[in-house]
């Protein structure tokens, strides 16, 4: 199964849907960066990891 299925599946969103809310996401990590921000994950329990998109 792709991921933009498995995404979709698990949301009930349609595919148009999570790839404007990934397009969305993506430009918040490009400004981010541009900014030279730190694009940072944090889990429920407090552990963080940084995100880099290669």
């Amino acid at each position: 199964m792709d991921k933009l299925e498995e995404i979709t599946d698990w949301t009930g969103e349609s595919k148009t849907d999570a790839i404007n809310r990934a397009i969305q996401l993506y430009g918040l990590y490009q400004d981010a960066v541009r900014k030279g921000e730190t694009f940072r994950l944090v889990s429920a329990d407090g552990t963080q990891r940084d995100v880099h998109i290669l």
